[in-house]
């Protein structure tokens, strides 16, 4: 795995200066960087280059866009991984914000960010947010007709993949 960066680097570097930084292909690229660092767990490495796939993301793709709501949840989960309580919820609101827009509460991905949310919460401290966050995921499940749903959240939240990663094979999040 260590003998992919160097030729995810060179293929991102060649297209962000053929394309243009903004170019869908360059994005991809930058973010198979970052996956790979992620799962060598160079996890500061992957960090920034993460937050310049999902700032790219955003721009070109819109913050809803499914690729950029999968790096927001790594951006979340190495935060969440490396301490940074703070920062993960930034991140999960950021991804809890662009889930709505476009895939809406009761989507699996949504309901697996609020209840990353909540687990933050709960690791800095904060138990009566945690507790009504984890409330919002049961109420959503119990309206969707599938109040045992909210187990299996709060299991994926425990550092389980990213919801969306089965989009595209190595997508996996930490």
């Amino acid at each position: 795995l260590s003998a992919s960066v160097a030729p995810l680097r060179a293929s991102w570097s060649l297209r962000s200066a053929h394309l243009g930084e903004g170019h869908v292909d360059s994005i991809e690229s930058l973010y198979a960087l970052g996956r790979s660092l992620h799962d060598l767990e160079q996890m500061v490495d992957a960090l920034g280059i993460y937050e310049r796939c999902y700032r790219l993301q955003r721009q070109t793709l819109g913050s809803g866009h499914v690729d950029a709501l999968r790096t927001a949840c790594n951006v979340a989960r190495i935060h969440r991984t490396c301490g940074n309580g703070a920062d993960a919820l930034e991140a999960c609101g950021a991804a809890i914000r662009g889930g709505l827009e476009s895939l809406g509460e009761s989507h699996p991905f949504v309901l697996d960010m609020i209840a990353t949310r909540g687990m933050v919460l709960h690791e800095m401290g904060r138990t009566e947010e945690a507790s009504a966050v984890f409330g919002e995921v049961a109420r959503i499940t119990e309206r969707m007709g599938a109040p045992s749903k909210f187990e299996d959240h709060l299991a994926r939240c425990l550092g389980g993949p990213c919801l969306l990663a089965e989009r595209t094979p190595g997508a996996a999040a930490a």
